[in-house]
């Protein structure tokens, strides 16, 4: 068969697919079931749409599959070249990352140690002020320098990271469950919230579907919602 041939056969088989699947919009839209008759009125229907999507999967889940697997290809190329890139800048990274850290470890501990150098040499001014002032007989404000509070401005440590355009860091903070057991105990006792759980449905599922109503689990009941099988038989 000709290629003009087998497009031309693809765009019939469209069309027809195309005045059905307006047709079964407008078709479900008249039945109503309203007794035994109606209901296998439906169900003949619902035969039809049976075979109807069995026609619409001939048609075209060989196309699916095809450029499925041309997409699968494509990814699996891009994916190829684009791992080593990945990896790299991964790696170097992590390497700023940890130089980072561990620089700015060390410029706040030296801003900690400033200062406290500071108010180490604060408070002995303001103890020889107030030894100054005890001496000439002054003790009333003597005390009163003593009892005052010391304010030593804060010593704010560098950024470690340079500047470099293109480059910045950011944070990139994120929560660790290290005792689930610890978590459930404090929402349980109103201490967390609750929305910071969530249950397993698909455990809680695979639970219904095995035990049905024999289902056991507290704040948890069974629920049946059956729908028709249909086949073209």
């Amino acid at each position: 068969m000709q290629t003009a041939d087998i497009d031309q056969e693809a765009a019939a088989r469209a069309t027809a697919i195309d005045r059905k699947a307006t047709a079964l919009a407008s078709q479900s839209a008249e039945i109503a079931v309203t007794d035994a008759a109606s209901y296998a009125v439906a169900a003949e229907f619902l035969r039809g749409v049976k075979r109807y999507r069995e026609e619409v999967a001939e048609a075209y889940d060989s196309v699916i599959e095809a450029a499925h697997k041309s997409h699968k290809a494509a990814l699996a190329k891009k994916k190829q070249y684009d791992d080593p890139a990945d990896a790299a800048e991964r790696a170097v990274k992590g390497k700023m990352a940890t130089w980072q850290q561990a620089e700015q470890a060390r410029l706040d501990a030296e801003a900690r140690a400033a200062e406290a150098d500071q108010r180490r040499l604060e408070e002995d001014a303001r103890v020889a002020e107030a030894a100054a002032l005890e001496k000439s007989g002054d003790g009333e404000t003597a005390a009163a320098v003593l009892a005052a509070p010391a304010f030593v401005p804060p010593v704010i440590a560098p950024r470690a990271a340079p500047k470099i355009a293109g480059v910045s860091m950011r944070d990139n903070w994120s929560a660790q469950v290290t005792d689930l057991r610890a978590l459930v105990l404090a929402v349980a006792a109103g201490k967390a919230d609750l929305g910071l759980l969530l249950p397993n449905q698909p455990a809680l599922n695979a639970r219904a579907r095995s035990e049905k109503a024999r289902l056991a689990v507290p704040g948890v009941r069974a629920v049946n919602a059956p729908s028709p099988n249909v086949s073209t038989r």
